[in-house]
């Protein structure tokens, strides 16, 4: 239940940060549920099996996808897309209480939560290299000559 309701805040946060990208409206509801399907496959990662570089790299991977097709087919670009969905899953939290951890002197603790920041920051930035290098598979049509 509670995996529903937190893509139902994250489709209303994917939706709003594409708002201030100044995303055109009709675009808006499939940013949206990008971004929640997205957060959805992040969470199933993360909160039984505590894995948030698996939950990061599969969600992005699925966000790229998703983000590929919706512009193909409405002819838009892809980052477009992609920037507002993978708002939800970008390491801001561990960023904040690792230079919180820093600024009362807690080293351990500002490395620890600085550097889980910095790896999947890096996952999420492999995946999308690995889904947005790939051919345009979705815009391309097959002609027989």
């Amino acid at each position: 239940m509670t995996v529903f309701v937190e893509s139902f805040c994250s489709f209303f946060a994917c939706f709003f940060f594409a708002i201030i990208y100044n995303t055109p409206k009709k675009e808006l509801p499939f940013c949206g549920l990008i971004g929640s399907l997205g957060y959805a496959v992040f969470y199933c990662f993360t909160t039984p099996y505590n894995m948030p570089m698996f939950g990061a790299f599969f969600s992005t991977i699925l966000i790229c996808i998703m983000a590929r097709f919706f512009a193909a087919r409405h002819k838009m670009p892809v980052m477009m897309y992609v920037l507002p969905a993978v708002f939800p899953i970008v390491p801001g939290a561990g960023i904040y209480y690792a230079l919180y951890a820093f600024m009362i002197n807690d080293l351990y603790g500002a490395a620890k939560q600085g550097i889980d920041a910095f790896k999947i920051s890096g996952v999420i930035v492999v995946a999308m290299l690995i889904v947005l290098s790939q051919p345009k598979i979705f815009s391309q049509k097959t002609e027989c000559k």
